[in-house]
């Protein structure tokens, strides 16, 4: 009888942002319809109110999350929500303090899947929990992915302070220089969010592209060590680790 563990499958990060995009388009309808049923409830106390939409989301994200192992977006592309030590489902407070820190973190969450061992984004690895495909021998071998170790068989990496540290400074000084180039191609009235010409709003939309895309390759290439300032060293050949 072969009692092996299975291995460990991770989704690729479009997968999860399908996910992430599926939940969202339910979160609008259900936002609409909550606006919708307003004038029905229009004499009510307002506890009531806010519970009408606050109810539906605690049960579609925390508790799914916690009895399902993912929200409908997950279910929807074969992915689950675990502990990131254990094969048991998360419980409803951690789900919703998941929750909590991705909303308020945003895209940038997602972008630390590109480079964490697990493939966890920052809401994961703040509550100590992965996503994993459910079912990966229905997919293709380009969307599974094991757990990615860093090269410290050849490799010294600083620590992760340091490493987070020269990302901040990276991130700050691409947000001064965003600064500088919008001072320097948009007009006054458009930086003050007066108007903006056609042009202008082309030149806003194509700078933001760039500062996300800056952040991304900061935050990546700084996990890394491959950033000046964290850069991973080679190890003598007498330090490397026998295997």
């Amino acid at each position: 009888m072969n009692n092996a563990t299975p291995e460990i499958l991770y989704p690729r990060l479009l997968r999860r942002v399908r996910a992430f995009l599926f939940d969202a388009v339910i979160f609008i309808i259900l936002l609409y319809a909550w606006l919708a049923t307003m004038p029905v409830f229009e004499n009510a106390q307002p506890l009531l109110k806010i519970s009408l939409l606050i109810i539906p989301i605690v049960i579609l994200e925390p508790v799914l999350v916690a009895f399902t192992g993912g929200t409908l977006g997950h279910h929807f592309m074969g992915l689950r929500i675990r502990d990131a030590s254990s094969d048991q489902n998360i419980g409803v407070l951690r789900a919703t303090a998941r929750a909590i820190i991705r909303t308020f973190l945003g895209w940038l969450s997602f972008i630390f899947v590109l480079v964490t061992n697990k493939h966890q984004a920052l809401h994961d690895y703040f509550t100590s929990t992965v996503v994993i495909l459910r079912r990966p021998e229905t997919l293709p071998a380009h969307e599974r992915f094991v757990a990615r170790a860093e090269e410290r068989a050849h490799y010294r990496y600083p620590s992760i302070a340091r490493r987070i540290s020269v990302i901040l400074v990276y991130v700050f000084l691409g947000f001064l220089i965003l600064i500088a180039l919008s001072m320097a191609t948009l007009s006054e009235t458009c930086l003050n969010g007066e108007h903006c010409t056609p042009g202008e709003m082309a030149i806003s939309q194509l700078l933001s592209i760039l500062w996300l895309l800056a952040l991304g390759t900061s935050i990546v290439l700084g996990w890394k060590g491959l950033l000046y300032g964290c850069r991973r060293s080679p190890l003598p050949r007498s330090d490397a680790p026998v295997v």
